[in-house]
């Protein structure tokens, strides 16, 4: 899921190629988790020092802090109120991208030096986990707040997936949300709207040729108004000369 801003701006590019950091920490990530979790188990922790910590939530944030602060001899415990851990990255980010197998992964980094996980626990008050001895609290509640798109009117609330769904922008979030819709059961096409072409769409080049290799329709040069009794209405966009 990274963007690779560093490939992006990487000096190499003024020569041949940049440096493809990405693939190779994918790469390092997929073949030397073990090698790593057999290194942890030789490893002893820090000599306990007295703090008992409560995490709330197991994202990625919360699994960090679980790791590091365990492995520097505090007592941890990580409260989530969902059944898994993994926050957005588990709920929200299409599994093929992360496959859930990966996340579990951290997770038992996070345990690798005692860290306790809790499910199906919404923690709202730090008074009453003090009064369970809790030294600290962290509070990695993660970024769930939704945005809203500005349409005069029929602004959608629930997620109901018909046969036709479209999604808004063209950049590569808005490619995974149109590779997941037609992973979708029920679901017959997927449009992309966007108010230009797609030369100029900010999604990467492999995000592009992924969709529409999954099948993924674009609808080029329309910009939203309005949705209302299932019609999306645009305005017919053009584009202008080159400064």
């Amino acid at each position: 899921i990274c963007n690779h801003r560093c490939m992006t701006g990487c000096t190499r590019n003024f020569y041949e190629d940049h440096v493809h950091i990405r693939a190779v920490k994918l790469e390092a990530a997929r073949h030397a988790i073990e090698t790593l979790k057999q290194n942890l188990k030789t490893q002893k922790p820090a000599q306990k020092n007295g703090a008992k910590v409560a995490v709330i939530g197991a994202g990625p944030a919360g699994l960090a802090a679980a790791y590091f602060l365990t492995r520097d001899g505090a007592d941890v415990t990580v409260f989530e109120k969902k059944a898994r851990a993994g926050g957005i990255v588990q709920y929200v980010i299409p599994e093929f991208r992360i496959p859930a197998a990966s996340i579990g992964q951290d997770v038992e980094l996070a345990s690798s030096f005692g860290a306790s996980f809790v499910y199906n626990s919404e923690q709202r008050s730090v008074e009453a986990l003090k009064k369970q001895g809790f030294t600290h609290v962290v509070f990695a509640i993660g970024a769930w707040k939704q945005s809203s798109l500005a349409l005069e009117k029929g602004a959608a609330e629930t997620l109901k997936l018909g046969k036709n769904v479209v999604i808004l922008g063209a950049g590569n979030t808005a490619m995974d949300a149109a590779r997941v819709a037609k992973r979708t059961k029920g679901v017959e096409h997927s449009f992309i709207v966007y108010r230009r072409t797609k030369q100029f769409m900010p999604a990467d080049a492999e995000e592009l040729e992924l969709a529409l290799e999954d099948g993924v329709e674009f609808k080029e040069l329309l910009a939203p108004v309005s949705y209302e009794n299932g019609i999306l209405r645009c305005e017919k966009m053009k584009l202008g000369e080159r400064g």
